[in-house]
């Protein structure tokens, strides 16, 4: 049975999941100033500048259509690494670092078979709540690289 570390974000009611390895630290949105790029996709709310590196930042209210996908200034930021760069989610709260056993995870593609499901990497078992656990080495598109790429320094 192997653990898995999990960093819990919350956007709206539901919480999400990415694994504690990719994640690069928790900001508070309103402590910065958001570069707007053209271009780019909605959800795509800009640029920011995290101790000297140029970070995108992703709104996930709107990446995943939700209803009300307007930024709070109580969000928070959550950077992760996707593949050698390294991205900003836009979350409601980060709620808190768990450990699920691999037999709590239920794969993505035993479940969707009809959805865009690349990113969603399965679903969490947790203290009788579901979580749905991101990808983050799939999140960005091979065009959202293509347009951000030439923004950040790329780690070789």
């Amino acid at each position: 049975m192997q653990d898995n570390q999990i960093v819990l974000f919350q956007i709206d009611d539901q919480e999400y999941g990415v694994n504690i390895d990719t994640v690069e630290g928790i900001n508070h949105y309103k402590d910065f100033k958001i570069i707007k790029i053209p271009n780019t996709e909605g959800y795509v709310e800009g640029i920011i500048n995290l101790r000297g590196d140029v970070i995108p930042l992703y709104n996930l209210r709107k990446k995943f259509q939700l209803a009300n996908s307007e930024v709070d200034i109580d969000s928070e930021i959550l950077v992760v690494s996707s593949s050698d760069i390294k991205i900003g989610f836009i979350v409601d709260t980060v709620v808190d670092i768990i450990r699920l056993s691999s037999e709590d995870i239920q794969s993505a593609s035993q479940l969707f078979t009809q959805i865009n499901n690349e990113y969603i990497q399965g679903i969490g078992k947790y203290e009788g709540r579901m979580i749905i656990l991101l990808n983050t080495q799939k999140i960005l598109t091979i065009q959202e690289r293509e347009i951000i790429e030439p923004l950040v320094e790329v780690d070789a």
